[in-house]
């Protein structure tokens, strides 16, 4: 029989080495962040079809709060306006050196979202992944949606609603790319009035009282 010292020591190792992967993968994040985004910056330029691409969630926070990558921050945000080339472009940054991790699609009863991708991850050096949430035009709203593991076949999805925004040109880190116009108020609507005060928290425990939960009848399916 071991010594409860010895299970305890080993769950206190077992916490260290996982502490010590998180902030090697923080590290790694951190230094190619700005090379990824030099990258998608110009294959967003060559890009020549119409497709409207802008910094979003946490990305667009550091951008206007700090004028940087966010410390704490896991991954790159950005929003897409639905359209009918998303999976062309998202070939595009495959051949460009971007992998493909996943994406979300929607199952649902209600027509407009059945069959729904509603986001793409994809993925630079192994080291900065970057999300793409499709938002939907719903009556003069722009719509995008969020998942949450339910179990291992599928997730819980809910919505979040912005008013109607332009987009804007401007410069993250030395690169072009696309803010809403709005900024403000756009920031306000997710994290809230006082999102100019730094917060840390993971995906998981983030604060949820502006995301709309839809029915049990529409679930999210993670494709790998």
């Amino acid at each position: 029989m071991c010594h409860p010292f010895n299970s305890q020591k080993r769950k206190e190792i077992r916490n260290k080495i996982r502490e010590n992967k998180k902030n090697l993968e923080s590290k790694r994040f951190l230094y190619y962040a700005p090379e990824a985004l030099k990258i998608l910056s110009e294959v967003i330029s060559e890009y020549k079809k119409p497709i409207k691409i802008w910094l979003e969630f946490g990305t667009l926070l550091g951008y206007y709060r700090e004028n940087n990558i966010l410390q704490n921050d896991t991954d790159i945000d950005f929003g897409i306006e639905e359209n009918n080339l998303i999976e062309d472009f998202i070939q595009y940054l495959e051949k460009r050196g971007f992998k493909l991790l996943r994406k979300f699609i929607i199952n649902s009863n209600i027509s407009y979202l059945n069959n729904f991708t509603a986001e793409y991850t994809i993925q630079y050096k192994d080291s900065v992944s970057i999300d793409f949430f499709i938002f939907k035009s719903i009556k003069n709203k722009k719509t995008c949606y969020c998942f949450d593991e339910n179990n291992k076949s599928s997730y819980n999805v809910s919505y979040i609603e912005y008013d109607n925004f332009e987009l804007e040109k401007t410069t993250f880190l030395n690169q072009e790319f696309y803010r809403p116009n709005n900024i403000q108020k756009h920031l306000s609507s997710y994290y809230g009035d006082d999102f100019m005060i730094p917060k840390s928290y993971s995906y998981e425990d983030r604060p949820k009282d502006r995301e709309i939960p839809l029915d049990q009848n529409t679930v999210g399916i993670k494709v790998s």
